[in-house]
């Protein structure tokens, strides 16, 4: 299948003939991420993927506010 589709327009991953692979591919992955500690296995917070200095989508907040917000961010104290 990789063969007559050069320019990858299918998805394999979906075909049945690859679940064998795609179970192996799983498996090795939930492996390293354990061996790893990795948060996105352990359902801890994955702080990478968190700035504190990027305001929350859910959180509004006044333009007036705004820079009173990022400097209590940024630097906690001052």
């Amino acid at each position: 299948m990789v063969k007559k589709d050069p320019f990858q327009l299918n998805n394999l991953a979906g075909l049945g003939e690859y679940q064998k692979v795609m179970a192996i591919f799983r498996k090795q992955l939930k492996e390293s991420m354990k061996a790893h500690d990795d948060s996105r296995y352990t359902n801890e917070n994955v702080l990478f993927d968190t700035y504190k200095y990027a305001l929350p989508s859910a959180t509004p907040i006044a333009p007036k506010d705004l820079e009173k917000w990022y400097y209590s961010n940024m630097y906690p104290g001052k």
